[in-house]
């Protein structure tokens, strides 16, 4: 966001995300004061649903309505606003719950799925957690022995359900219990990240069980690509359909289609498989959005001379692709 934010730059931003935002985050944002009555930029850039989709396991159905309702709620705050909604990025993996940022967003700052190497300090620091960790009182490793005899079923779940006492702070049984589970989350993870392929290929699959798509994509042989192309698609034609409403499709950005039938190719030099987009993807991404912005930032000077405030807001401008 520097690029927006300079001295110099032709257009101005900022931005009000927060890593890891999910739509229930954002929008508890908006309805509880979250903007300033001067704040009414002309445009609002709505880039939000990949938590929800790729690591809080929502349907494809829930995360449309999260998105939706976060721009009827600008709408309703901003009526005389622009709204866009970015498409949901490529992705090919899951993202996970519970490990450190630096962790999860590993993998976008890797080159073709090899990661940034270890220097030894950090290989002696894992190590030496790793034996603190077998050095757990056997009785704990007992109790905790459910939570790893079936790891699909546990790697997503919170880990807030534990007991605090009058004062406010856990039990040291739960302290272990807590670390040793975000300890094998992150162990898992790291052993994900070494099994990544280059460039790996998605096939959006064009027949599946929607009732099975509404409960987990993930545990249903529904592909993560196959649930986001449903999601923006959706999104797509909500916004052909609503005044002052854009799609920005980015997904040419990210992914290269190799055929007519849906088929796709990552390009893992600007976007990692759960969709963390590299410092050279991010730069190709938000130079679409400058190009895009500069041409609305046009119309709508050339609207305000001629008192015409709305007309650059409904010129048709729906079905904005990205082309190199």
């Amino acid at each position: 966001m520097k690029r927006f934010q300079d001295d110099k730059a032709s257009v101005k931003g900022v931005a009000l995300g927060m890593t890891g935002d999910h739509s229930a985050n954002v929008l508890w944002r908006l309805l509880n004061g979250d903007l300033p009555d001067d704040f009414d930029p002309p445009i609002w850039w709505v880039v939000v649903g990949m938590e929800d989709i790729a690591k809080y396991l929502c349907s494809e159905e829930i995360t449309v309505m999260g998105v939706l309702r976060i721009v009827e709620e600008i709408k309703k705050q901003r009526p005389n606003a622009k709204v866009v909604i970015n498409s949901l990025f490529p992705m090919t993996k899951l993202r996970f719950i519970g490990i450190e940022d630096s962790v999860e967003f590993m993998d976008a700052e890797r080159g073709h799925g090899l990661g940034p190497k270890k220097d030894k300090r950090e290989i002696r620091k894992e190590k030496r957690e790793e034996k603190n960790m077998e050095k757990l009182d056997k009785r704990e490793q007992n109790k905790l022995h459910d939570h790893h005899a079936n790891k699909n079923k546990n790697q997503h779940r919170y880990l807030e359900d534990v007991e605090l006492d009058d004062n406010g702070k856990m039990s040291e049984r739960d302290r272990i219990r807590k670390e040793h589970i975000l300890a094998k989350k992150q162990k898992d993870f790291m052993k994900a990240l070494s099994h990544d392929k280059y460039n790996p290929t998605m096939e959006m699959k064009k027949k599946f069980n929607r009732m099975k798509a509404r409960t987990k994509h993930d545990g249903s042989g529904i592909p993560v690509w196959t649930a986001i192309h449903e999601v923006n698609s959706a999104l797509h034609k909500f916004a052909r359909k609503t005044p002052h409403v854009t799609f920005f499709d980015a997904t040419s950005i990210f992914a290269e289609q190799t055929d007519k039938r849906g088929g796709y190719t990552l390009i893992s030099d600007y976007i990692s498989p759960r969709g963390h987009p590299t410092i050279e993807g991010f730069k190709i991404w938000l130079s679409a959005i400058e190009k895009q912005m500069k041409v609305w930032k046009e119309k709508m000077v050339e609207a305000q001379a001629a008192d015409n405030s709305n007309e650059w807001r409904i010129d048709h401008d729906l079905d904005y692709y990205y082309n190199d």
